[in-house]
């Protein structure tokens, strides 16, 4: 599978966990948004795992799927502040933090996907 292919599911996966995640806890009354958020991102990463050969992955392919995976969140963090009314759209500090957070754990995701396959 090519990888534009694999990063449309991967933003697929992502977008529809997070919206699924953010609309129960916010009927249920809950606020655990940042567990849901890596739990989103995790489960986005794991379900391109079998989905493209990661043993023959480059390194500006993992590199891709991280900077992706924090774009994505960014994005959907300021797509959830216009949906809900009590969001709020991040600060340049939070953005940059949440994108760094998940490019990391979709990097590490992927990464420890490898070695378990290998």
């Amino acid at each position: 599978m090519s990888i534009l292919k694999a990063a449309v599911i991967f933003i697929s996966v992502y977008v529809a966990l997070t919206m699924a995640g953010v609309s129960i806890n916010y009927l249920l009354n809950l606020h655990p948004q940042i567990t849901v958020n890596i739990a989103c991102t995790v489960l986005a990463a794991l379900s391109i795992r079998n989905k493209i050969n990661l043993n023959s992955m480059y390194p500006y392919e993992l590199l891709f799927f991280s900077a992706l995976g924090g774009v994505i969140t960014v994005l959907s963090i300021f797509l959830l502040s216009f949906i809900y009314t009590n969001f709020s759209a991040p600060s340049l500090l939070e953005a940059l933090t949440s994108f760094l957070v998940n490019a990391i754990a979709v990097y590490i995701t992927i990464y420890f996907s490898v070695l378990r396959k290998s």
